[in-house]
């Protein structure tokens, strides 16, 4: 197993800004927006599936529109989940904690 170094030491710049991070209430705020988001993107979807059924002559450019709300979609939701995770006191982004309960040497 290769040898890993020691991390160094957080400078207070780093401490400050994973605080600022991890703020339960920027979290919270967050969150609100970003279900705000979710809703006016799910808004426009619906508005650009009605408009590629009703065209009668659909080009390239009208179905990468609708590949970039999807995907619009899919990072909205990931933001989502990771403001939950967070105000659930969990690391965002990860599938499960480093060390849970289950996982912790005994």
């Amino acid at each position: 197993m290769p040898e890993t170094k020691p991390k160094a030491p957080l400078t207070p710049e780093d401490l400050r800004w994973r605080a600022a991070a991890w703020d339960p209430d920027k979290a919270k705020r967050n969150l609100k927006l970003q279900y705000i988001l979710l809703g006016c993107a799910i808004a426009a979807s619906i508005g650009w599936g009605i408009y590629l059924f009703r065209t009668d002559v659909i080009s390239r450019s009208d179905w990468l529109g609708a590949l970039g709300i999807a995907l619009s979609l899919v990072s909205i939701l990931l933001g989502i989940v990771n403001n939950r995770r967070i105000l659930a006191g969990k690391s965002p982004g990860a599938i499960s904690d480093p060390l849970s309960p289950q996982q912790k040497p005994r």
